[in-house]
């Protein structure tokens, strides 16, 4: 819904005379990541949940305002909760920088093809 929703306005863009993909491109990239924050706000309000998820920091604080059965019990998850945060934010960094390098090669060819 995203990607076509922003194709659908690139094309509007163009349609309507900008038709320098120097300029459409970042105006996409922009226009996706935006309405990717949007959406997640939106879902995240209509099944109670917080936009952004917390940190591991915020958790080993919210374990210990239980007292230390809890903290102990919890222990484990926090562990298990940094790793995964770990492996994600991997994930988003190797996401990040092919996104980057795909639109810096095609901002490149658009540049010098003339």
């Amino acid at each position: 819904m995203t990607g076509g929703g922003v194709a659908v306005a690139m094309y509007g863009l163009y349609a309507l005379g900008l038709t320098s993909p120097i300029v459409i491109l970042p105006i996409a990239l922009v226009v996706t990541v935006g309405s990717v924050f949007v959406f997640n706000t939106i879902d995240a309000r209509r099944k109670d949940l917080p936009a952004v998820m917390p940190t591991v920091e915020e958790v080993e604080q919210s374990t210990s305002e239980f007292g230390s059965d809890a903290e102990s019990s919890s222990t484990g998850l926090v562990e298990r909760a940094s790793a995964n945060f770990e492996l994600v934010n991997m994930v988003s960094v190797v996401a990040v920088v092919v996104t980057i390098a795909y639109l810096g090669s095609v901002l490149a060819l658009a540049a010098f093809s003339g």
